[in-house]
C-alpha cells in the first residue's frame, strides 16, 4: 500500500515536471505516460524494499 501511495505521488510530482517544462503541450497521452512513471516509480520501490 505504501509503495502505491508513493507512486501516486510520483506521478503527481510527473505532472508538475511536465507542466513546468512545458510538455504538456507537446505530450499526447498525459494521462497514460504520468501512469507509467508513477507505476514504474511505485515497482522500483517494491523491488527495493522487498526484492532479492
Amino acid at each position: 500500500m505504501v509503495c502505491a501511495l508513493i507512486g501516486i505521488m510520483i506521478a503527481i510530482v510527473a505532472r508538475i515536471a511536465m507542466i513546468a517544462l512545458k510538455l504538456s503541450t507537446i505530450l499526447p497521452f498525459q494521462l497514460f505516460v504520468c501512469s507509467a512513471i508513477g507505476l514504474i516509480g511505485a515497482l522500483l520501490i517494491w523491488i527495493t524494499w522487498f526484492g532479492q
